[in-house]
């Protein structure tokens, strides 16, 4: 079953990178993933956002206020692994 990576992000400089971060990221792992660009505001309420851009896996918020890098949603997608902006700090690998 395909990884479903969400991108809620409205307007801002960092909202405009995450989605080609998140595309690249899933295209060199290969991962069986698929990405879709949430802008609605209203949605971003119902789930809880308060900072953009805010990046979901398979319904799990990843990261929320930042741009992750493309090796930390690479390692996501490749471990199958859902981790929070804390855990990816502190991981030494």
């Amino acid at each position: 079953m395909p990884k479903k990576v969400e991108v809620l992000a409205l307007n801002c400089e960092k909202c405009k990178q995450i989605e080609l971060v998140a595309s690249t990221a899933i295209s060199e792992t290969g991962a069986d993933a698929e990405i879709l660009k949430v802008q609605d505001p209203e949605e971003l309420k119902k789930r809880g956002v308060e900072r953009q851009p805010a990046l979901f896996i398979d319904g799990e918020l990843i990261s929320e206020g930042r741009l992750p890098t493309v090796k930390e949603i690479e390692a996501l997608l490749a471990k199958g692994k859902i981790k929070t902006d804390e855990q990816i700090a502190n991981d030494p690998g």
